[in-house]
């Protein structure tokens, strides 16, 4: 398939490859742990270049391609922190905070549905420095202490140790 072809926009999307470039984008994927790999940042697609990313991708030393939108220029809509892929360090695996995050889908329904609760959540602990109410679309966002398996996935990630702990308790916010 040709690229921006609709065909090919599967692949595009799930390596995060942009279907405006002409020039070949060299990716790598391991099976067994569904990670991608990309090609280094400016080195030639040539036959030593892609001698050296094989390399590296044997040798462990290659570098695990993420998904990231764009950091947002508000970081909070409505009271509810905004993660995206690369601010997932910073914000939700700071130990300054205790952090509750929501992965989304932006066309899940109940998403949609528990987004006035989650709102509100936010909302009761704005004013507690030690915790976040966050969210991460889990369509355009990847990061490998976050795993969903549907969505909307809550997870409570603790100040002291940050591994995630599935929330499976009410949706709900008592008045």
């Amino acid at each position: 398939a040709k690229l921006g072809e609709d065909s090919a926009k599967p692949i595009l999307d799930f390596f995060g490859l942009d279907a405006a470039k002409v020039e070949p984008q060299p990716v790598g994927f391991e099976s067994t742990s569904s990670k991608k790999y990309s090609f280094p940042e400016g080195a030639a697609v040539d036959v030593d270049g892609l001698v050296a990313f094989a390399q590296s991708l044997a040798d462990g030393t290659a570098e695990v391609l993420r998904k990231s939108a764009p950091v947002p220029e508000e970081p909070k809509e409505n009271g509810v922190t905004v993660v995206v892929g690369s601010t997932v360090d910073s914000i939700v695996n700071s130990e300054e905070h205790d952090v509750l995050l929501e992965v989304y889908a932006p066309w899940c329904g109940h998403c949609k549905s528990l987004a006035p609760t989650y709102e509100k959540l936010a909302q009761r602990f704005a004013s507690v420095d030690s915790v976040v109410i966050a969210k991460l679309d889990g369509t355009t966002n990847e990061h490998p202490s976050i795993e969903a398996k549907g969505y909307p996935t809550l997870l409570f990630f603790p100040a002291t140790d940050k591994t995630p702990v599935p929330y499976t308790g009410d949706r709900t916010v008592p008045a």
